[in-house]
């Protein structure tokens, strides 16, 4: 079995109210979420799915060109030799010398669908590949928008209401604002 084609989309979902980022300064977020979608499908037809996030300046086509870019280095290979996939992306792209941080994020959807087609093939939950359940299951948590202070507890009230107990939120925009 190997791995026949190498496809990345991009998505995006709409969102209620723009999502400010803390580590993207330029713009504050964007009105969509997007990901790219990556596709890894073997000769036989199974297919792996992986996410990567859009990490260059809110642009999808920069992951999708990253990814796409070294499908030459995936395609054709055993999709069980995972950690060699992994190494030669690293060592024939430059990688390990130019820094990994922002390509690391681009090739991470690569490594998310070789990971779902190895339990695919394995004919098991990907939990199981990975050593085990920690729990039978995972609640929600409440995403809040980053916004002006009395507009955020107004929402995390609103959520507890809800039923959430957890919430998550950014910090980092600037001192005083994550204070309040």
């Amino acid at each position: 079995m190997r791995i026949a084609r190498l496809t990345a989309t991009a998505v995006a979902v709409p969102q209620h109210r723009t999502y400010r980022s803390t580590w993207r300064r330029s713009g504050h977020g964007t009105a969509a979420l997007q990901a790219v979608l990556v596709e890894l499908e073997t000769d036989d037809g199974l297919v792996g799915l992986g996410e990567t996030p859009v990490v260059w300046a809110g642009s999808a086509a920069v992951s999708v060109a990253m990814i796409e870019a070294v499908a030459p280095l995936v395609v054709g290979a055993d999709p069980l030799d995972h950690d060699l996939v992994r190494r030669r992306l690293y060592a024939e792209t430059g990688l390990a010398h130019l820094g990994t941080q922002g390509a690391s994020w681009a090739l991470s959807g690569i490594d998310t669908a070789l990971w779902d087609l190895a339990a695919k093939i394995a004919g098991l939950p990907l939990h199981r590949l990975w050593g085990g359940a920690w729990r039978d299951r995972s609640g929600f948590h409440a995403d809040l928008v980053p916004d002006e202070p009395a507009r955020m507890a107004e929402d995390a009230l609103a959520q507890v209401a809800a039923g959430f107990r957890t919430l998550y939120f950014k910090v980092g925009f600037a001192p005083e604002l994550d204070e309040a």
